[in-house]
């Protein structure tokens, strides 16, 4: 939750920008505002990863010290966290895309990647590929990835910006 909060903040701050250019008739602004936002968001999550991924057993050890929690702990941060490198893009973009008023198409990309990959994904890796609680963890971590590509591609495609309100 913690790479999590500012990105709320982030992606409401894209929608706004995204929708108040449109409505000025800047679309190019509006598009540089959403990819600028994004980028900030990024910078924020690089430090928060490094942070993370250079201590992970002191990070978790502040809310457990058992060492079993300890080292799974540590594992899932060196597995998760580099993943949320493009989560700015799955957030931020989807939310400017929902700021001009697109929805539908960010919603469908989110939905289908958390019920459609995650769980699913998170079932065949921890029962039938004999990962366990590692298998959850790339569960989580892949997912992020998919959606952040994904969510680049649509907003590259343009189509929020013809959005007619």
């Amino acid at each position: 939750m913690l790479m999590l909060m500012p990105g709320f903040a982030f992606a409401i701050s894209a929608a706004i920008l995204v929708g108040r250019n449109l409505g000025a008739g800047k679309p190019a602004r509006a598009e540089r505002s959403a990819w600028s936002t994004a980028f900030i968001y990024l910078g924020v999550l690089a430090a928060l990863v490094i942070a993370l991924t250079a201590a992970p057993k002191f990070w978790v050890g502040i809310f457990d010290d058992a060492p079993s929690v300890v080292d799974l702990g540590a594992l899932f941060v060196y597995i998760v966290a580099p993943s949320f490198l493009l989560l700015p893009f799955g957030m931020v973009l989807g939310r400017s895309m929902s700021g001009a008023g697109v929805s539908f198409p960010p919603m469908v990309v989110t939905v289908s990647v958390l019920l459609g990959v995650r769980i699913p994904l998170a079932f065949i890796l921890a029962n039938f590929a004999g990962l366990g609680a590692v298998g959850v963890f790339w569960a989580v971590a892949i997912p992020t990835v998919m959606e952040g590509i994904v969510m680049m591609f649509l907003f590259r495609t343009g189509i929020w910006k013809h959005k007619k309100l």
